[in-house]
């Protein structure tokens, strides 16, 4: 049987620019000898989708058992503007990711920027429309793209199917103006219980909707969520059964209705935006349709497997009596409907983020000839029939195909290579009822929702929202052994050197990290950009935040330090600042840390801190009655007394230090009335875990611990890593990562990797460690290490 398929939509003209170098001086022609600009204009929208899909299905070959009807695109790079939109597009050589090209310097074209739409002359709002050809009124899949040009107001030109009484499935990809026109109420009316609505979540921002960006997985997703279920804007969308809404190209998010539990798929190593610079490497055109492309591609598959599987399983008595048994396969029939758009955009989600990732690497071909466009295809975001909609989501193979073998030699029925687009997890969010509240709780609260509890209670089969301690510690053995890449389906936060896979740490660096962004590629802030950390002692606050900053620009950031306990005076503050301007000076931006700034000043408790609000505000600073511009530079002030910036809040707070209020105050004591104003010059603040429990609640630590331990371990005694396998024995790893306390946080975790007999040796076995009174210099109860140290753990064990 045939699965028809009919794409309707926007549909526009594509014109490419990109710059012509000269040729060789010997040219007889006299325009060759001058550098120019190429041209070629292509197809686009609706057009560009539907052979994309004729492509990946193998349509037009024989045997095919899809048929797909879509507007013509004969002669339509030649209408004018008054026929369909056009628009400009201009493209230039950018570096190849990840280089497949012997040569250091691999150019890839890909988009440098998107010129806009040509207006007509008569300034009409809507080009004139291109009608379906051979349109099928009995269409199984029905594909929209609605770019907001005017074909939501045409019914004319509508696919017969949507007409009708037929109920074919609807792929509606839905642009701006959202939820607006004739065809959105046409399609919401008649075409609901078999929707496929795919939005992008930045369309959904611009109507003023609260989902974060870029800060963490977990935030995004059940912000999401919240707006769903309570924002009025959003009251149609709730009742649909399947809305696809892109993160860019690093995530979605498939909210599957109010009953059931919606998934997110999601990068676990980038957040929104992470995945791909445009500034440094470009863009490309149309990706949105790839991820359309393949995702339909994809779900048009499973129709096609189960109306086999349907048609294969009906019993003679079905054939021969079928009005008897009209009921029950009509029934039969709608269950395997629904099952292949369930396993269809299960995997077509995943197939369509890999693909349009796909789409950034390759571009459009490398710098040894012009732009190729492939005749309306493009074929690295293609696949086989008959292949897994799933891609191989390793690592690129080294045999790939170069971008300059001919189309005929890179046949897209050729079995598809590893891909160099990463991997895609996913994960099941919350239930709509438990979206109570916003996500900004507080971090240690019991629903505070993260991806790593999710999966845990998934392994361990838990339905309550504690963690599954077993699993967790297998978890933290696998990671010292195998190494982090061994564990994929987490979200991972990764700045320069820094690794963690806590949300509450994630987000504040995040947050951090885009603060740092802004203001380090914005040229007009000239005052400096202040923030705070707070940690134990030990916990890494200074590495934390230089990795951040150096994860940003490497080469713009200099750092400078400034233990302010061991100032004497202001002068040495003033100096300080000198130091830092110079560095400014230099075209450097100084990340200037001020540690233990929570210091005394002449027994006067926080008295450091008004001498930091003229700099912190105006970016200036006194010297010999002579106001100094200190330039564009990062302050980061270390606390030494609070762990938490709720710690340092609460006891600096204006009303408590005035009715000396605060738990242990003693009414004697002098403590500065600056706080307040501190306080309100911060743009930002993190607060380090460390190494040791935070709270009854924290139960990751002993994953932070894993991660750090790794690292020490690679670090200072890599002899012992063996094919990527870390030779620990299990009673070492089982005391560091179980042991109550670590005297002096990760500073303590180093001295005992540091102090251990590691040289020369491939294994590190209990013998090795220090001695027990070396020990207890880091270790807060040693008994209980050394218990630890005797316990025989088989899941440990069983990591091979």
């Amino acid at each position: 049987m045939t699965v028809k398929i009919v794409v309707a939509g926007d549909v526009n003209v594509d014109w490419y620019y990109w710059p012509r170098p000269s040729y060789s001086i010997r040219e007889d022609t006299n325009w060759k000898l001058y550098e120019g600009i190429d041209t070629n204009p292509q197809p686009g929208g609706a057009i560009i989708l539907a052979e994309w899909l004729k492509d990946i299905l193998q349509i037009e070959t024989e045997k095919s058992p899809y048929s797909l009807a879509s507007p013509s695109c004969e002669d339509l790079v030649r209408k004018n503007l008054s026929e369909v939109l056009h628009t400009n597009v201009y493209l230039d050589l950018f570096p190849s990711v990840p280089s497949t090209d012997t040569k250091e310097e691999a150019r890839v074209y890909r988009v440098k920027n998107y010129l806009g739409h040509i207006s007509s002359a008569n300034k009409m709002n809507y080009p004139a429309f291109l009608e379906i050809i051979n349109d099928q009124p009995d269409a199984d899949v029905v594909i929209i793209y609605d770019a907001g040009s005017g074909l939501r107001f045409e019914e004319g030109i509508w696919p017969e199917a949507l007409k009708g009484g037929r109920k074919p499935v609807v792929i509606y990809n839905m642009y701006p103006p959202l939820f607006k026109g004739d065809l959105w109420d046409q399609v919401l009316r008649y075409h609901k219980d078999k929707l496929i609505l795919i939005l992008n979540a930045d369309d959904l921002r611009k109507t003023g909707t609260n989902i974060s960006r870029s800060v963490s997985w977990e935030k995004s997703a059940v912000e999401f969520l919240w707006e769903v279920n309570n924002n009025e804007d959003f009251a149609e969308i709730k009742e649909l059964n399947n809305v696809i809404t892109r993160f860019k190209y690093e995530g979605a998010i498939h909210y599957r209705g109010k009953a059931e539990r919606s998934k997110l798929y999601f990068d676990p190593v980038s957040v929104e935006g992470e995945f791909w610079n445009s500034r440094r490497l470009g863009d490309m055109r149309a990706t949105n349709l790839v991820f359309v492309a393949n995702l339909s591609s994809c779900l048009i598959s499973k129709l096609n497997e189960k109306k086999n599987e349907y048609q294969e399983n009906k019993s003679p008595r079905e054939n021969k009596s079928p009005r008897e048994n009209k009921s029950s396969q009509e029934e039969r029939h709608q269950t395997s409907i629904e099952s292949a758009i369930r396993e269809g955009l299960e995997e077509g989600i995943r197939e369509g983020l890999i693909k349009s990732r796909e789409s950034l690497i390759y571009g459009y071909g490398d710098s040894s000839g012009k732009p190729d466009f492939l005749k309306c295809t493009h074929p690295d975001i293609t696949r086989s029939t008959g292949e897994s909609c799933v891609s191989d989501q390793e690592n690129l193979s080294q045999d790939r195909p170069s971008r300059n073998e001919s189309f005929q030699k890179r046949s897209l029925r050729n079995k598809p290579l590893k891909s160099p687009a990463g991997y895609i997890a996913d994960t099941l969010l919350p239930l709509n009822e438990d979206i109570v509240e916003r996500s900004g709780k507080d971090k240690t609260d019991a629903h505070f929702w993260t991806i790593l509890k999710e999966k845990t209670k998934e392994e361990s089969g838990k339905i309550s929202g504690e963690m599954d301690s077993t699993y967790l510690e297998k978890l933290a053995f696998t990671i010292v052994k195998k190494g982090l890449p061994s564990i994929r389906d987490f979200p991972v936060g990764r700045f320069g050197k820094l690794v963690t896979v806590d949300r509450a740490e994630i987000e504040s660096f995040r947050s951090i990290k885009n603060v740092m962004e802004e203001y380090i590629n914005s040229e007009e802030n000239l005052k400096p950009l202040s923030i705070a950390v707070f940690g134990a002692p030990g916990s890494g606050k200074s590495f934390g935040i230089t990795q951040v900053a150096k994860s940003i620009d490497s080469e713009k950031i200099e750092k400078v330090a400034f233990n302010i306990s061991q100032f004497i005076s202001t002068k040495d503050l003033t100096n300080a600042f000198h130091r830092v301007r110079d560095i400014s000076l230099k075209g450097k931006i100084p990340l200037v840390f001020f540690d233990e700034f929570d210091s005394k000043l002449e027994n006067e408790e926080l008295g450091w801190i008004k001498y930091f609000l003229v700099p912190m505000q105006d970016g200036e600073f006194l010297d010999f009655e002579t106001m100094h511009p200190i330039g564009r530079s990062i302050f980061v002030f270390a606390g030494s007394t609070y762990n938490r910036l709720k710690d340092f809040y609460e006891f600096c707070s204006y009303s408590n230090i005035q009715s000396k209020s605060y738990p242990g105050m003693d009414s004697g004591r002098k403590v500065s009335n600056k706080c307040p104003d501190f306080l309100s010059r911060l743009r930002g603040y993190v607060d380090i875990l460390g190494l040791n429990r935070a709270n009854e609640k924290d139960e990751t630590y002993i994953i932070r611990r894993a991660i750090q331990l790794r690292s020490l371990i690679e670090e200072n005694a890599p002899k012992i890593i063996i094919k990527n396998n870390a030779r620990v024995s299990c009673g070492i790893l089982n005391a560091l990562i179980n042991v109550p306390e670590y005297m002096h946080g990760v500073r303590s975790m180093q001295a005992i990797v540091e102090m251990s007999i590691l040289h020369e040796k491939n294994s590190w076995e209990t013998a090795y460690l220090p001695p027990e009174d070396q020990l207890e210099l880091h270790i807060k109860s040693i008994d209980e290490f050394y218990k630890l140290l005797a316990e025989k753990k088989q899941s440990c064990a069983d990591i091979k």
